[in-house]
């Protein structure tokens, strides 16, 4: 069972998200199971990540500030994806790590991304969703970073959702200062910390 299991791993997830130039995959179970699935990712180099969990209810709390206008970002739709913009391979990497289908990610997600001369810059969209509630996964192409465009992104993607009446949650790496700060800055609340899994892609 373990085998089959790290196979699974190793041969298509990991080449699949080295594929869309996804740096590393987090592996996270029930308590009662972690331990079992640190075993099943020996071999694969698994680091212990702690991980931060903020979330938001209502747009009330979003704190104010806004963004500047050449930052303005615009809506990811299927227009934008098909206009052969550098790094648009990277977004749809994100997308479809989490979507099955360009369909399912407009139809029940949606995001965000700052788009200048022909170049996506960053990026927030709506990664798991259910009934009421929503997870956003955020990303700044490394040479674009502490320019505002995380931020500009986040918040925009995170309004709408808000306005739609969904709890916005918000996980990183307890590491993760850019991340973290912008949470906070945000109006996020932190809600707990927990341990997950990760291996390099």
């Amino acid at each position: 069972m373990l085998i089959p299991l790290r196979d699974l791993f190793s041969k298509t997830l990991m080449m699949l998200a080295r594929g869309f130039g996804i740096p590393h995959l987090n592996f996270y179970s029930a308590p009662i199971m972690y331990e079992r699935l640190g075993n099943i990712l020996i071999g694969l180099g698994p680091r212990q990540v702690r991980r931060s969990l903020f979330q938001m209810r209502s747009s009330k709390d979003m704190k104010s500030g806004n963004h500047n206008n050449d930052n303005a970002p615009r809506r990811i739709t299927r227009e934008l994806l098909e206009m052969g913009l550098t790094n648009t391979k990277a977004l749809e990497g994100w997308i479809y790590s989490f979507w099955k289908d360009e369909e399912s990610f407009l139809g029940n997600s949606g995001g965000y991304a700052v788009v200048k001369k022909g170049t996506i810059l960053s990026w927030c969209i709506g990664v798991y969703r259910s009934a009421d509630r929503i997870e956003v996964g955020l990303e700044t192409v490394e040479e674009s970073r502490n320019q505002g465009f995380g931020m500009a992104v986040s918040k925009e993607c995170i309004n709408e959702f808000l306005s739609n009446g969904l709890t916005v949650d918000w996980h990183c790496d307890s590491a993760n200062s850019p991340s973290l700060s912008i949470a906070r800055k945000l109006g996020f609340k932190e809600i707990l910390e927990y341990s997950i899994y990760q291996i390099d892609t």
